[in-house]
């Protein structure tokens, strides 16, 4: 009779030797769960699962539970460019599904929790400083030559495609109109959440006072002046630090405020300065 001690000891090796066979987790953090869909609006008998363990993921994906199922995502990364713009008055057309996330901590890598008629994880671009110039009125006079010409090929698609201070807008690189100093009490990547049918009083910073930006007005659902603030509302959440610092700081992703896209701050986060959201 086999004794106690050998089943013991042969189960443990069969153990060590399933475990040497584990692929080692990836680093990095995963997402947190979205908002929708949950365990309770998807079929739960027999979720298709995308993963078991990390090595399930090709690169540097990590298996992630996400929406009532296991999907490689890639893992939280730095979130430093801006949502796109997003034209919401197509919102009143459509049938929008619930919102999937409500912070940028649900989304995978650099990919930020945008509007989209409901808030959607999407991926980001580069957003500079700066104010597109207003549309020239179409010339009415205008041949009917140019009217049956094909419209240009846009020379640029983003911001990022545009040299030094340029920004992209309407298909071509083109120097912005200067914002003036100061933050906006809501930021302006706001107003692809909101459908509004008041016209807006303002279009960039020129038209408003030097102490004042053009702003998502809080109260009215429009843009207007409003007085500008010397930082980004809200406070840094503070964390406790139980190790020292080294002297300096390893950097971070920010020196202040203006660094991180729309409502983030710059916080000390242990030892460095990151962008977070408040």
């Amino acid at each position: 009779m086999i004794s106690a001690n050998l089943i013991v000891l042969g189960l443990s090796l069969c153990f060590l030797g399933a475990r040497a066979t584990d692929p080692a987790e990836k680093p990095g953090s995963c997402p947190l769960d979205v908002d929708y869909p949950r365990c309770d609006s998807v079929n739960t008998t027999n979720p298709k699962n995308e993963c078991r363990t990390d090595g399930d993921c090709k690169e540097d994906r990590k298996c992630c539970f996400s929406g009532c199922q296991n999907k490689c995502l890639l893992p939280l990364k730095d979130k430093l460019d801006s949502c796109r713009y997003y034209d919401a008055s197509i919102c009143i057309r459509v049938i929008a599904l619930p919102s999937n996330c409500h912070t940028d901590e649900q989304c995978q890598g650099t990919d930020r929790c945008c509007c989209g008629c409901s808030r959607r994880c999407t991926s980001t671009g580069t957003v500079k400083s700066g104010f597109c110039p207003s549309k020239k009125s179409d010339n009415v006079a205008a041949s009917e030559e140019s009217l049956v010409k094909p419209f240009p090929k846009p020379k640029c698609q983003s911001d990022k495609d545009c040299s030094g201070l340029m920004k992209c807008c309407g298909g071509r690189c083109v120097t912005p109109i200067k914002e003036h100093a100061g933050f906006c009490p809501i930021s302006n990547e706001e107003i692809s959440c909101i459908i509004s049918l008041d016209k807006p009083l303002c279009s960039t910073d020129a038209d408003c006072k030097k102490n004042e930006k053009c702003c998502l007005s809080k109260s009215k659902n429009r843009l207007q002046c409003v007085p500008a603030l010397k930082e980004k509302p809200g406070v840094c959440r503070v964390r406790q630090i139980f190790m020292k610092c080294l002297v300096p700081f390893p950097p971070g992703n920010c020196n202040s405020d203006r660094d991180c896209p729309g409502n983030k701050k710059c916080c000390y986060d242990m030892c460095q300065l990151n962008c977070r959201d408040v």
